[in-house]
């Protein structure tokens, strides 16, 4: 059986669904702190950004394991007849 689900979010409901809420003040923080170290010489921001994009997406691949897991069920539902339901 697949279940398919489509939620019509803003982004602020998908956070606080995820329990993300508060994250604005945090990435306002976290703009103004790179915006300051970007200003200084030699400050390896490409190799920095590409450790925050990997991390992000281990989380967002953790997340989707979540919910893959508990949406899926275990066990068979066939009929009588060979065909699933």
């Amino acid at each position: 059986m697949k279940v398919h689900i489509e939620l019509d979010l803003t982004p602020q409901e998908a956070r606080e669904l995820m329990g993300l809420d508060g994250m604005d003040q945090m990435q306002q923080l976290f703009i103004k702190s790179m915006s300051g170290e970007m200003t200084k010489e030699g400050y390896p921001f490409f190799d920095m950004f590409q450790n925050f994009v990997k991390q992000g997406q281990e989380t967002l691949e953790r997340y989707r394991k979540v919910v893959e897991t508990t949406t899926t069920t275990t066990g068979s539902t066939k009929s009588g007849n060979g065909s699933e339901h």
